[in-house]
């Protein structure tokens, strides 16, 4: 509340200047108090150990709780206060519907209900209180323009606080600090948010279209478009994984995976055997038609072989509860990865005893000069499958 009033106070700022910063540094003390108290119902009071640390780090409401107080240090730049009032607002809106409505009025939650389950059915008898009328447009109207408006504060925060901080270090009105630091929390929300990503998406779609051939217009200049260009690909290459990185990731995955099956066999045979060996047998009478001991040893081996089997998705859990953010850009890079491997792996049909197909999924891919060498047996195989005619891929 204190951010939207403060915010909407800000923008009377052509009636003093120095009553108008009052009114944004009080939007960004409530916005800092928001976060702080949202972060604490979410763990409690802070604890001394690097796993709390973890969950902070890659947790999306610490992430702004920074960002407010960053802003609240430098010059004030109104363009940065719109994403955080359009959050504040939906939290008003539904702070106002769920706690401060049904205090005042009981039963507006259970009024609600009701006619909720008589629209469903098709039988509205009863009506709403003029509480429950404003409650329940306020949970439809959050319902319906939360996602929207997501999407619209993600494209905010990429095209126009990216423009306006890179704007104000070129020409000395916002200190040299800020395009890194912003840029830094956009990798990071671009590594954990999907909104981020598809704001990223539609500015460069955007971008593309207006200043790159064939769809820019004749009168850009050639210098405008290569500029562009190189920005482009330069923020792509530091907002991203590059091939040797998402290589080298996967790899400590892998590691990850192959540590997780050792003690998780080791649980799985010492578990079975602690388990078989308090059991009421006689060693010297059969047990079930077959020597206890053989049995009962045969039995703890399998319980083994099951932890080892189950030790490699237990390292992956392990490396993605310790490795959040690194985790989400892996599982995103390797996504592209397995297209690439769906667009240029040979045709399966084309396989027999003397052709088989190598690496179908390309597991064994660990360079970019794996890769390659991929790509030749790929060629060979089909080579070999079509009697040197040519692919059979489309």
């Amino acid at each position: 509340m204190v951010l939207v009033f403060g915010t909407t106070y800000y923008a009377k700022r052509p009636f003093g200047w120095q009553t108008a910063n009052w009114y944004y540094t009080k939007a960004y003390m409530g916005a800092l108090m928001s976060y702080a108290i949202v972060i604490y119902k979410t763990y409690g009071p802070p604890q001394l150990n690097l796993a709390f640390l973890h969950r902070l780090i890659v947790d999306e409401n610490v992430e702004y709780l920074l960002l407010a107080f960053f802003w609240l240090m430098m010059k004030p730049m109104v363009v940065t206060l719109l994403p955080f009032v359009v959050f504040s607002l939906f939290h008003v809106i539904t702070y106002t519907r769920s706690t401060l409505i049904p205090a005042v009025f009981p039963g507006v939650t259970l009024e609600i209900q009701r006619v909720r389950q008589e629209e469903r059915s098709g039988t509205v008898r009863t009506g709403l209180s003029a509480a429950g009328r404003v409650s329940k447009y306020m949970g439809d109207w959050s319902s319906k323009y939360y996602s929207p408006a997501l999407r619209e504060v993600g494209v905010w925060e990429v095209a126009v606080v990216g423009a306006w901080i890179v704007l104000g270090a070129v020409t000395f009105q916002t200190p040299l600090l800020a395009p890194p630091f912003y840029f830094q929390f956009l990798r990071m929300r671009y590594a954990l948010s999907a909104p981020t990503r598809a704001a990223f998406r539609r500015v460069r779609g955007f971008l593309d279209k207006m200043l790159t051939p064939p769809s820019a217009s004749a009168s850009v200049p050639g210098l405008v478009t290569d500029s562009y260009i190189r920005v482009r690909d330069f923020l792509i290459k530091i907002g991203d994984l590059d091939w040797e990185e998402f290589f080298q990731l996967r790899k400590q995955r892998r590691l990850w995976e192959r540590v997780g099956a050792l003690p998780c066999a080791m649980l799985g045979l010492s578990g079975g055997a602690a388990i078989f060996a308090s059991l009421p047998v006689d060693p010297q009478q059969m047990f079930m038609g077959l020597d206890p001991m053989l049995l009962f040893g045969g039995s703890s081996l399998f319980c083994g072989a099951l932890g080892f089997a189950i030790g490699p998705s237990v390292g992956r859990k392990c490396y993605r509860i310790m490795s959040t953010q690194t985790a989400k850009m892996l599982d995103h890079k390797e996504a592209e990865f397995f297209k690439h491997i769906k667009a240029n792996r040979s045709d399966p049909s084309l396989s027999s005893a003397s052709n088989p197909l190598p690496d179908f999924y390309g597991e064994k891919i660990s360079s970019l000069h794996s890769y390659r060498k991929w790509l030749r047996k790929q060629r060979e195989h089909e080579r070999k499958g079509t009697f040197n005619l040519g692919s059979k891929r489309k």
